[in-house]
Parts: C-alpha cells; structure tokens; sequence
C-alpha cells in the first residue's frame, strides 16, 4: 500500500462542514478511468474535488476561488457529479463541465426562499498571531457594511472547518438582524497540518488569541458593534465559547452547546477520551503534572471570573460532551450567583441541532435567538 497524496498537505475527505450540506454520500475516492481517481480534498474552508493519478499526481478540478461545500460525488461515463452547497445554498446535484459547474437541480434549496433568498456569505482574511485566520461572514439581506450586532460562531472539532455553504443558525441569526462570523482558527482542517498541530494541547491559548483577534478585526473594521457582541458553538466549540468568557468580559451573551467544562473529569465520562486526550497531549488525571493540564484548559477553573449570561444547552444521551459537564459548569455559576440557563433535551444526541426531534430543534433555536434578543438588543 502506497500513498498518493502524501505530498499533499491538506486534509483528505469532506472536511469543511455547514448544515445545508449534510449527506450520506461518498467524498470518494471514486475511479474516473483506469488510471485516475476523483476524490474531495478540504482547502481553505472548502472541499474540492481532485483528480490523483496512480502515479501521484493531484490535480484541482475547480479553482480555489470557488466557495463550495461538496459532499458527495460520483463518476459515470466519464462525467463528474457533485453535491454540494455553494455560497450559502443548500446541497444541490450539479455536474463539472470543462471546469466550471453547472447546476442540475433546484429542489435542495427552494425552501430557504422563504427566508428572503440566498444567504450572504463574505469571506474575510484578518491578520491573526500567527498569520492570517480565514472568516465566513454571514449578513442579513442588504446589510451592507453597517456596524451591527455581530455573534462569533465557533466550529466544533477542533479539526474540523467552517466551510462557505451556510448553516442553518446563520440563517435563522441573519434573519434576526445578526451578523455571525464563522472564523478557521488554529487547529481548523484544510489549512495543512502545522495549522492543526499548533493547537495540540493548547486548548484556550492560541485558539482564544485567534477569536479575540478576529474579534477586534470585525470592530475595527465597523462592522461588528462592540458593545453587542455574543458567542456560541457546539461541542468543541461550546468548549471554546464557555472558554472565552472566563477570560474576557468583551461578550454581552454566550450559547454553549454539549461543551467540555471540565477537562479532568471528561477524561473518563467522554467514550473517546481517554484515547483523544492521549493523542493530544491535553494530559490525563493519573499524575499530578497530566491533572494540571487538563484543569489549566477547563472553563470550569474560570468559573469564578464568568460575567457573561450564560445559555448552556445539552444533549442528554451525548457520549461524546456528556451532561455531566454542564451540570458542573451550571452549577457553578449558579452558586455565584450568576446569570445562567442550563437546557437538557432528553434522548437527544451530539448532533442534535442537525439531526434531533423536529420540534426539540426547533426550541433549540428559539432558545438562542431569545437569549441573545435578551441581551444584545438592549
């Protein structure tokens, strides 16, 4: 067995993620004659399809320019196709023509015209502390370049990528006149490997460095009001969120989402980590140095400092982020005496917010656009 891309340093696979493009497809590879496979290759924030020769040789089959999330893909007669959700529609079937794409369906996106049309999506490059972090930059409809109430949306992960497809909380937050900033900070995929490795088990240091960065870019820019600013994510991304606000008061409002609150504990409570905690050196409870690493990346250690109200949401059958967390970090702030929601949606999973009970989603998103309403729109 020999590797084709192994001069290729980019994540191989569908590995830039948004809600509208969501499937059960193959991102290959697929043999497109006897000597070549097509497969999806996650760069900068999109996942584009390559061509590999057996001899090694990887070719891009569109331009990087292209702001796609392609999820699936097969070959035919020597004829591509592609599903994929591009610049803020929904996955739609299309076939790659002499290097350009043409659509061949509309059905996959016709519900969000009750939305007002396709979502705006703006790609920013912002100077970071390491080097410039990429952000997708949903906007409501004729917003232009007006200073509004911006919300920092944090992928989960960590190795994961926001890609430009769309989501459907920056659909339901632009709709309710929010800007959402979806930023690939270190340790996001499809940037190469040292844009990963450098997060390692630097949980809260370089990530937090890149929010805050991306932060400052958006204000200084007049584009992010200052004085409402909110932050959410799911998972890893709740991790960072509950993270953020320990450290910096900066934020008016948060959403956490099936978040890691207690890094020691979660060793033993999360099904993988005790094996992911390994691999990324986060430490482990079985000496003291490995008991202190883990506790100096743990949002529950801030507990003490968090100003920020606080909207914790969970999933009650997650294995991965399990309740146990939040009720720690819940708990906490309600000893405080602080401002906190804590919100438990039984038989519910990690994904609950793409694949959870029509009606519990729904609440879900009520929940956040209330939340933020109640503290940004003051």
């Amino acid at each position: 067995m020999r590797s084709l891309t192994s001069g290729l340093d980019l994540a191989i696979g569908a590995w830039a993620w948004c809600d509208l493009a969501l499937s059960e497809e193959r991102p290959g590879p697929v043999w497109s004659d006897d000597g070549t496979l097509v497969v999806l290759i996650g760069q900068r924030g999109r996942n584009i399809p390559y061509r590999v020769s057996l001899e090694g040789v990887a070719v891009p089959l569109l331009g990087a320019e292209q702001r796609m999330a392609a999820a699936g893909l097969e070959v035919a007669n020597g004829r591509l196709a592609l599903s994929a959700a591009i610049d803020g529609r929904s996955l739609e079937l299309h076939a790659l023509e002499d290097g350009r794409l043409r659509r061949i369906t509309t059905q996959g996106s016709a519900w969000q015209r009750r939305f007002g049309g396709d979502l705006r999506i703006d790609e920013l490059e912002v100077e970071g502390p390491a080097g410039p972090i990429q952000v997708w930059l949903a906007s409501p409809a004729g917003a232009g370049t007006r200073r509004l109430p911006t919300l920092l949306h944090l992928h989960g992960g960590p190795t994961g990528a926001w890609a430009p497809g769309g989501t459907m909380d920056s659909i339901l937050l632009t709709n309710a006149g929010y800007r959402v900033a979806m930023p690939n900070l270190r340790g996001s995929a499809t940037f190469g490997s040292a844009w990963i490795e450098v997060l390692a088990s630097h949980w809260g240091e370089v990530d937090a460095s890149d929010a805050l960065a991306v932060v400052d870019a958006l204000v200084a820019k007049r584009l992010a009001d200052p004085k409402r600013l909110g932050v959410m994510g799911l998972s890893y991304g709740g991790f960072l969120a509950q993270w953020l606000i320990g450290v910096t008061d900066r934020f008016s409002a948060a959403v956490a989402e099936n978040g890691v609150a207690n890094q020691v504990s979660a060793w033993a409570n999360s099904y993988f980590g005790v094996h992911y905690d390994r691999r990324a050196g986060l430490g482990d409870p079985l000496s003291e140095d490995g008991m202190r690493r883990l506790w100096s990346s743990s949002p529950l250690s801030n507990a003490a400092r968090i100003r920020t109200p606080l909207l914790i949401l969970q999933a009650e059958e997650d294995r991965i982020c399990p309740a146990a967390d939040s009720e720690q970090l819940f708990t906490a702030l309600k000893v405080l005496g602080r401002e906190v929601e804590y919100v438990l949606y039984p038989d519910e999973h990690h994904e609950m917010k793409n694949a959870g009970r029509p009606d519990r989603r729904i609440d879900r998103m009520q929940r956040i656009v209330a939340w933020f309403d109640r503290f940004l729109r003051r």
